[in-house]
């Protein structure tokens, strides 16, 4: 199961690596296709029977990497880490061996050799599904077992790789938290924070209507909200509601329209940051207006544009 939700996270995290490694095995279906069904030049090797042939290295293709992986799972199962190492053992023989890429290579070259067996069985197939497909696959797993051996016959190797892991995921997080202080530094330059909310509706004059845009339907985890995007949307929706707060008592919009963090007859307010979870059901922004109410197409279409500009993290 562990592994299965790596190969998930793997997946959703590396779809350009995935293509990648689909790429070779579309190669080798396309050069099995166009070597000739009577290539001279393979006499002296070709099998009496290609299909034959081709099912046997199917078969061995099938059973090595299905007991190759079986065998790992077990090695991961049963690892354990030596004193004093900062992550688990099974962190670090994951990465170490590839595990995921390898098990994807692996698993496709079997699904290319049963594909060309049946569709393309020539003397010319044989050879690129052996040469192209099997040996590398073969190859790819004993590169993993010999980096699990690397790791079991030497403790100090394995404290070595976990402590350089760790020490880069501080860095990588570090840098990451340095990114959303600045989001949100340039997002507080457009909107106020949620925690100045409640002052600036008590110093606001008149009545004062919520809405809350923008719920989230699951937990989520903010990526980025682009400042700029959200500044123009609301320019706009102050554009539109102009002639409302025109109508509004002087007392009831104060001293200034800025005041107060009300722009007018409006406020927006972000209630989350860039790089903080909003719960399922939690709104992400709150529009407070004064006086007439704006209609409801002009929030809608407000909040469609607020959406657009939050880049939600993928699962």
């Amino acid at each position: 199961m562990i592994h299965l939700m790596g190969l998930k996270k793997w997946m959703a995290t590396n779809k350009k690596t995935l293509l990648g490694h689909c790429f070779p095995h579309t190669v080798v279906l396309l050069i099995a296709a166009a070597i000739p069904t009577d290539l001279k030049a393979l006499d002296a090797l070709a099998p009496k029977d290609a299909g034959a042939a081709l099912l046997t290295m199917w078969q061995v293709q099938a059973s090595f990497t299905g007991v190759a992986f079986a065998v790992l799972a077990l090695i991961f199962q049963f690892a354990e880490a030596p004193d004093g190492m900062p992550r688990s053992m099974r962190d670090v023989l994951y990465e170490r061996t590839r595990l995921i890429p390898i098990l994807i290579f692996s698993g496709t070259a079997t699904l290319i050799i049963g594909a060309i067996s049946i569709w393309r069985p020539t003397d010319g197939a044989v050879a690129v599904a052996f040469f192209l497909e099997l040996v590398p696959s073969v190859a790819a797993i004993v590169y993993a077992y010999k980096q699990s051996a690397d790791i079991f016959r030497s403790p100090d190797l394995a404290r070595a790789l976990a402590t350089k892991r760790l020490e880069s995921t501080l860095i990588e997080s570090l840098r990451q938290i340095a990114r959303f202080d600045e989001a949100n530094k340039r997002l507080a330059e457009v909107l106020p924070q949620d925690q100045d909310w409640p002052a600036m509706i008590r110093n606001a004059q008149g009545d004062t209507r919520v809405h809350y845009l923008v719920r989230a339907d699951r937990d989520r985890w903010i990526e980025h909200i682009d400042p700029t995007a959200v500044d123009r949307l609301f320019r706009t929706f102050q554009t539109l509601i102009a002639p409302m707060a025109q109508s509004l008592p002087a007392e009831t919009l104060g001293p200034t329209e800025e005041d107060n963090g009300f722009r007018g007859a409006a406020i927006l307010s972000v209630q989350r940051g860039v790089g903080s979870t909003i719960r399922e059901g939690i709104s992400l922004f709150r529009l407070s207006v004064r006086g007439h109410e704006p209609s409801a197409d002009a929030i809608r279409q407000l909040e469609i544009g607020l959406e657009g500009s939050v880049t939600w993290h993928e699962d």
